[in-house]
């Protein structure tokens, strides 16, 4: 994942045109699994132990 992945312009056009046709839900379910991905990710990096959505969450809103 690169990182500036949340500024890189490239990467938001990518993400547009993929899914600019796409429903609602299918764009939630999709950031959502991603922000599980950064959130484990980053719970990894840092070496925290977490065990659900939540505390993936609350880790995620500190940064």
């Amino acid at each position: 994942m690169p990182e500036d992945w949340f500024v890189n312009p490239q990467v938001l056009g990518e993400f547009y045109e993929r899914f600019r046709d796409r429903p609602p839900e299918e764009i939630r379910r999709f950031s959502f699994e991603q922000g599980l991905r950064l959130g484990g990710w980053l719970a990894k990096e840092i070496d925290i132990k977490t065990d659900g959505v939540e505390d993936i969450a609350a880790l995620l809103r500190l940064y």
